[in-house]
């Protein structure tokens, strides 16, 4: 998709969007793009723009990545995640820079970094399934180190009663 879009008086905004994926011989690849510009930008904004390759049990992406945790990361990265073959059980990995743009001229890790580590069992499980979580991030505008270790479960006793449990210390 493309489009353009005319902000206030003297303000213009041009944006390309799109989605897509193709199958290889051994599994598939997914691609994502956001790209917009504005009329007194210098440089475009690349945001929500990954790449990522599935196969078997197993994907990989690069580019934008956004995890939501209970201390959120986003921005320039990797992730990996790999869920059992019954897909009760699964681990997720990543390494995010916090720029935000994916073509950002701020060098890499300027603006902080993080890492997280998630393991799960009852992945697809709604009813009963408990996860683990590290996440780290460093950010030097707080001048700050933040190590998080938590745990969420939850547990369906019936269809009137349901726990949902978290615990982080940080």
């Amino acid at each position: 998709t493309a489009s353009y879009r005319r902000i206030g008086e003297n303000a213009d905004m041009y944006q390309l969007m799109g989605a897509g994926g193709f199958n290889l011989p051994s599994g598939y690849v997914f691609i994502r793009g956001n790209i917009y510009t504005m009329s007194n930008q210098s440089d475009p904004v690349v945001n929500n723009t990954y790449i990522s390759y599935h196969r078997g049990n197993s994907e990989i992406t690069l580019g934008n990545v956004s995890k939501m945790l209970e201390m959120p990361l986003f921005g320039r990265g990797a992730e990996y995640s790999l869920t059992s073959s019954d897909k009760d059980k699964k681990i997720e990995l990543g390494f995010i820079d916090q720029s935000f743009n994916l073509i950002e001229k701020t060098p890499f890790l300027q603006n902080g970094y993080g890492m997280y580590v998630k393991g799960t069992l009852g992945a697809q499980n709604t009813s009963r399934s408990i996860s683990g979580v590290y996440s780290f991030r460093n950010d030097p505008y707080e001048k700050a180190n933040h190590n998080l270790l938590g745990t969420d479960v939850q547990y369906l006793f019936s269809k009137d009663w349901k726990v949902n449990a978290k615990l982080y210390s940080g």
